[in-house]
């Protein structure tokens, strides 16, 4: 069989003409983001290769190809192909994202070079020209829209996180993955997922911002342990895969208090929470540090209800930072901040959601 009459039957790829292969990948999210899939190591690696790049005329770059991370499931490479492929490269032309897409589709080409210097191998990494629906599109996020993924949607913040966000012109989809079914709306998606299997189809994480108002207790947790799991690992995983996947702003409800060397578990658990979320490096980060909150929870917390009375009463003589904070408040802080998404890293404390 020739190499011509492999790829012909191959979905992934095809022979247009004498010595061109053409390979097409369907890419999540808008186009704004799609550069990011070309030019950004981490990112391209889903697809095709990593490496790092310097988008500039003439730079050289190395990708790398890890061929077991390029099969459905992991790890079914073709026979005969290693797990690693380097191709040392240079970069040729580079145009801008959305700009030049108007005129011309090719936006990053690159050459393979042998030992004497001669180009043994042009690519081209291209996106379609953008049409009117595109332009529809790109024209709606330049004015504030979003795509936003929402954690803890059932939960006391995370549902007012919901109703506000559902009830926002500048959100134009919510994802809010579960584990119990929420009723159909309209623009929200709300998948069924395993946090402890989560699923990796970009269609869930591929996002403007996450929102994580995921919370429980060591009570209903059942453990310390339990209780790290969601309140740590659960949000970290996610955060991961969103950034993974081009989201570029992360707004974590944690708690007044939160501090790593806290001699308190729950205290030391949020401050590590934000720390590990922080290391990621999303472009916005922005910590919600609320007090007690004011308002009913789906489980009981006889202590927290009655730290609430004592504090409704003496609301009118307390102190800001002593106040309890009503959930919707906090929903709406944490909306705008998604919405914002301020550069860096912010953190918002209790007595600004009152």
């Amino acid at each position: 069989m020739t190499m011509t009459q492999r790829l012909d039957i191959n979905p992934y790829g095809r022979v247009t003409e004498p010595a061109t292969l053409v390979i097409e990948r369907l890419l999540p999210g808008p186009a704004s983001r799609i550069w990011r899939y070309l030019t950004e190591g981490d990112m391209r690696r889903q697809w095709l290769a990593d490496g790092a790049m310097e988008e500039k005329a003439g730079a050289p770059f190395e990708l790398v190809w890890r061929n077991d991370e390029l099969t459905d499931p992991p790890g079914n490479r073709p026979e005969g192909f290693g797990e690693e492929m380097r191709m040392k490269s240079r970069v040729l032309e580079v145009t801008s994202e959305v700009q030049k897409r108007r005129r011309n589709a090719a936006l990053l080409s690159f050459a393979r070079r042998n030992g004497q210097g001669v180009r043994a191998l042009k690519s081209v990494l291209a996106l379609p020209p953008i049409g009117p629906r595109q332009e529809e599109l790109i024209g709606s996020r330049r004015r504030g829209t979003m795509h936003l993924l929402l954690l803890g949607a059932t939960g006391l913040v995370g549902s007012h996180v919901l109703d506000q966000a559902l009830a926002d012109p500048r959100v134009t989809a919510v994802t809010a993955p579960t584990r119990r079914p929420l009723p159909q709306r309209p623009g929200l998606t709300a998948p069924i997922v395993d946090f402890e299997a989560l699923p990796q189809d970009p269609s869930i994480w591929a996002v403007d911002a996450v929102i994580c108002a995921l919370g429980t207790t060591i009570k209903t947790a059942g453990s310390r342990e339990r209780f790290h799991r969601v309140d740590h690992d659960y949000p970290l995983e996610i955060a991961r895969l969103a950034k993974a996947h081009g989201a570029r702003s992360f707004v974590l409800n944690s708690a007044k208090g939160a501090d790593v060397k806290s001699l308190f578990f729950y205290s030391r658990v949020k401050g590590e929470t934000e720390r590990d979320v922080v290391a990621l490096g999303f472009d916005s980060c922005v910590i919600v540090r609320p007090g007690l909150i004011d308002g009913p929870r789906p489980e009981p917390r006889p202590m927290e209800q009655g730290a609430r009375k004592v504090l409704g009463l003496l609301k009118p003589i307390l102190p800001p930072t002593l106040r309890p904070n009503p959930p919707e408040a906090i929903a709406r802080a944490m909306l705008e901040a998604a919405i914002v998404a301020p550069r860096g890293v912010t953190v918002i404390p209790s007595q600004d959601m009152l």
